[in-house]
């Protein structure tokens, strides 16, 4: 997530590296001006992170939410891997957004794929991979994308910074 967080941001703002458990422990933002927008940033630990006790992942949350409070969130991302697998609990973070934001929160959520290199290189598109799916359509990441109104992107958090800035103008136009 706080790759792709700098990916939006046009350089490196937010701690990231490749590993198992999450990284981020406490909300931080960032605000970048970019094609005319002002976009403002905030790298939130997981909605899901094992690692924090509940209570002090509800404050990071809450602390996310303040954070955004004028004039509010306009979009939350979901970041997943698209090397991993999922887990019932990656897909319930929909239903935890819906909880602590309320409905309106599903609307303007889109999942963001990251490593969609790797998937490339394989000769894939994101499209042929959720087609490829055990269950295809019935899988759960294909229910899940259905109820976000099929908003995904794919990204490349190590690309060139015009392939970045690409992604970014095709998150903006979503």
């Amino acid at each position: 997530k706080s790759a792709f967080g700098n990916t939006i941001l046009g350089q490196e703002r937010f701690h990231h590296e490749d590993a198992a458990d999450s990284i981020t422990i406490e909300c931080a933002s960032d605000i970048r001006e970019f094609d005319g927008k002002r976009l403002f940033v905030v790298d939130t630990s997981g909605f899901l992170d094992t690692s924090l006790e509940e209570k002090k992942l509800h404050e990071e949350i809450a602390k996310s939410y303040e954070m955004t409070a004028r004039p509010g969130p306009h979009v939350f991302l979901l970041v997943f891997d698209i090397m991993q697998r999922y887990t019932p609990e990656q897909f319930a973070s929909v239903e935890l957004l819906d909880k602590i934001f309320g409905s309106e929160a599903v609307d303007h959520t889109i999942v963001v794929f990251t490593h969609i290199d790797d998937l490339n290189r394989q000769g894939k598109t994101i499209e042929q991979y959720l087609e490829k799916l055990k269950d295809g359509l019935s899988h759960p990441l294909n229910k899940l994308l259905d109820k976000l109104h099929r908003r995904y992107l794919g990204v490349n958090n190590y690309g060139s910074q015009s392939e970045k800035d690409a992604t970014v103008r095709i998150l903006l136009d979503m």
